[in-house]
């Protein structure tokens, strides 16, 4: 996922009651993603 100039490398979770992504970090952190910083990779 990249937010801005940062790209954040993790596993898509749950959406929270907001609609954001929960993304799983390596470190076991959660960060809350808009659906419109989401970009999939292949």
């Amino acid at each position: 996922v990249t937010v801005g100039n940062a790209v954040f490398t993790g596993i898509a979770g749950s959406i929270d009651e907001e609609g954001m992504l929960m993304l799983e970090l390596p470190d076991n952190s959660v960060k809350k993603i808009s659906s419109g910083d989401v970009t999939i990779l292949r």
